[in-house]
């Protein structure tokens, strides 16, 4: 019966792959949101909490916000009444 070999330094490569996995940078997204109201307080308010809402469906409450954008609003003249429309990035993390 012929005797199967590793190759010679066959552990310290799979150390090193075992590090690299273990050692992996978390990763990284964006996702943007769009909110109204009827104050621009209130409208990016609206614009962040449906971008969050966005994150916690996609990483499954796993998801780790790194940096909130500001707010991009515009106020809308059109309507009988004034409505705000703001949009916001939020980026985040997974560990």
């Amino acid at each position: 019966m012929q005797s199967t070999r590793l190759p010679r330094g066959w552990k310290t490569g799979l150390l090193v792959a075992a590090g690299l996995l273990l050692a992996a940078p978390a990763f990284a997204a964006s996702q943007s949101g769009i909110g109204t109201g009827m104050s621009r307080a209130a409208a990016c308010t609206s614009a962040k909490t449906n971008a969050r809402q966005a994150i916690d469906i996609q990483t499954q409450y796993r998801g780790t916000v790194t940096d909130v954008g500001q707010c991009s609003c515009e106020k809308d003249e059109g309507s009988s009444y004034s409505e705000w429309t703001c949009e916001v990035t939020i980026h985040y993390s997974m560990d």
